[in-house]
């Protein structure tokens, strides 16, 4: 019994064995989303915190499985939590303003410093570690404004290929195209949740002034406030949600919003706003190809930000419209052209009061020849102009509609003949007082006014 037991007994239950460990790790395979990549035990403090984090979808939105919680140790017991999003099965883009400088280094190891976690339905969250930093952004990201890009493609230690991949557009953005951004908002120091936002882009806004063509190395969303965790998060193409227009960087600068609100001009409100990198100017690890070489490779500077935010406050032309449409309205009379002439008000340059002046005569044949003609009832609009900031932090100029006073007005036909000018005087028509003369209007108009 024994010598059976060693020949058949014993080769069989090593084989059921064999199999059904052969078929428990089979199991495993076949579920590609299932499994937890072990870190690299650096650090105790490091491992305990990241086997907290959690990464889910909120409520009914989609949830797209490209998108990963980005986990950064910061050093000193810190941590900094970002989005990224896969662009191939094992290489992932986030925002290089995300990593510590010491990590924007091309061929850098991350392994021991950053970690990402995917979402995945019925299963505690996916972790996968770093493996290297591809390439990352090496300007001054200190301030998004005059960051050229803010990109960093970072390999993973394992390959994701159930997952879906974004492709890089470097189509741009056109003023008050509606893009959606898939980010992850880390609500507290464990959880995340994937939420995705349509946030329109907005182009010469003096929150940026430097965007100001849909290919601009910046890009600048308006209506969505930014959030913990939403740097690295991919700006959607509207057309295509498969591809990638941008990578979110951050929010806008406190010092920024609060000059606005200091500065009175404000007339409904300020909207929220998030600054970004336009893949129509940003490198890529596909190529260096921009959409607009001129655009991509003008100055992003202090300097350039102060001559354009000047040039956008200056009153030299802000009210040109404006005047443009009164004087069309005012031509709607036969006699008399007139000019209109814009006086500070109580010195302040940005609140201009109108006044409405006499400038010359229209076609003469139009005037009777008498001693004196009268032009009964004409409104003389009251109007003031002011110097606005709206909502998108454009500035505007602004007509403040004061009503209008009726008037009658006296001109003189026969001095008109012999002397080539009038007086023009206009009276209360229920006093029958005259509030205002104007001497000497002339005949002859400027050519402008041919």
């Amino acid at each position: 019994m024994n010598k059976f037991l060693q020949k058949f007994i014993r080769p069989l239950f090593i084989s059921i064995v064999m199999m059904s460990a052969w078929s428990c790790g089979k199991k495993t395979q076949s579920n590609p989303e299932s499994f937890i990549e072990p870190l690299d035990p650096t650090s105790t403090e490091i491992e305990a915190y990241m086997s907290k984090q959690a990464l889910s979808c909120e409520g009914t939105q989609s949830c797209p499985n490209y998108i990963a919680k980005v986990v950064v140790n910061a050093g000193g017991g810190k941590f900094r939590h970002c989005t990224g999003f896969l662009i191939e099965d094992d290489i992932l883009v986030t925002s290089a303003s995300c990593l510590p400088p010491i990590l924007r280094l091309n061929g850098q190891d991350c392994s021991k410093d950053v970690f990402f976690f995917f979402a995945q339905p019925f299963y505690i969250s996916q972790r996968v570690g770093c493996r290297e930093v591809v390439q990352a952004s090496d300007s001054d990201l200190s301030d998004p404004k005059f960051a050229r890009d803010d990109v960093a493609f970072l390999r993973m230690k394992s390959p994701l290929r159930y997952r879906r991949q974004l492709r890089i557009s470097r189509d741009g953005m056109s003023d008050g195209e509606r893009v959606s951004i898939a980010a992850v908002e880390q609500v507290d120091e464990q959880n995340g949740f994937i939420r995705t936002l349509d946030c329109p882009a907005v182009l010469n806004s003096w929150v940026n002034p430097l965007v100001s063509n849909e290919s601009s190395p910046g890009v600048t969303l308006a209506g969505c406030a930014f959030k913990n965790g939403f740097s690295g998060a991919a700006i959607l193409d509207p057309r295509n949600k498969n591809k990638s227009l941008g990578v979110v960087s951050l929010g806008m600068d406190p010092r920024d919003r609060n000059d606005l609100l200091k500065s009175g001009l404000l007339n409904n409100g300020l909207q929220e706003f998030i600054h970004g990198s336009n893949f129509a100017c940003a490198p890529t690890i596909y190529d260096t190809d921009v959409a607009n070489e001129k655009e991509c490779g003008k100055e992003l500077s202090k300097v350039q930000l102060a001559k354009y935010r000047s040039a956008m406050f200056s009153t030299n032309g802000l009210f040109n419209g404006l005047k443009a449409k009164l004087s069309d309205s005012l031509e709607t009379n036969k006699f008399i052209h007139y000019s209109i002439k814009l006086t500070p008000q109580n010195g302040n340059a940005d609140v201009q009061d109108v006044e409405i002046t006499p400038k010359c005569f229209k076609d003469l044949t139009l005037i009777p020849n008498e001693k004196k003609f009268y032009i009964y009832h004409f409104m003389l609009p009251q109007r003031t102009f002011k110097k606005v900031v709206n909502d998108l932090a454009r500035v505007q100029g602004l007509e403040v509609d004061g009503g209008a006073i009726d008037f009658n007005i006296t001109l003189f036909p026969k001095d008109i003949l012999n002397n080539g000018f009038s007086s023009v005087l206009l009276w209360d028509p229920t006093s029958r007082l005259v509030v205002r003369s104007f001497y000497d209007v002339p005949t002859a108009c400027p050519a402008s006014l041919l």
